[in-house]
């Protein structure tokens, strides 16, 4: 059984700087564990010698917040980023290719409600339980 998961479409560049790649990526958690998984998968056809791009690494939950759960992915185009942003404020940055977590921080101390890509700047938007508008971009 599922405890919880969310998932996201984008383009990135995965395999060189010409080929454009239709990625899908979700989160899967199973039901009575503190850990879920980040899945990112190449959908369209890879550059010719090439394999499909298919990714799965663990994902660990803050203690302090274990029963935490994203509620939305976002990719980054322009700089080939996976965006997790969760119930309990939390934002983890993964890395396209490598499917690596390179970052991670709290932006709110009250639950998120609703985030999506902030198109401007290919960064986050996200309204948290208070009405608070909070934002982030990649420097």
């Amino acid at each position: 059984m599922i405890e919880g998961h969310a998932c996201t479409f984008g383009t990135a560049f995965i395999h060189n700087e010409t080929h454009r790649s239709n990625i899908f990526c979700f989160v899967e958690r199973k039901a009575g564990e503190n850990t879920a998984s980040v899945h990112i998968s190449e959908i369209s056809a890879p550059p010719e010698g090439c394999q499909k791009h298919k990714l799965k690494t663990e994902i660990v939950y803050d203690p302090s917040t274990p029963n935490d759960f994203p509620i939305s992915l976002v990719i980054a185009e322009k700089y080939g980023m996976l965006y997790i942003i969760t119930k309990f404020g939390f934002v983890y940055i993964y890395e396209l290719t490598t499917n690596q977590q390179i970052f991670k921080s709290r932006i709110s101390n009250q639950p998120i409600f609703v985030a999506s890509r902030n198109f401007a700047n290919d960064g986050i938007l996200a309204i948290n339980k208070d009405g608070s508008l909070l934002g982030g971009m990649i420097d």
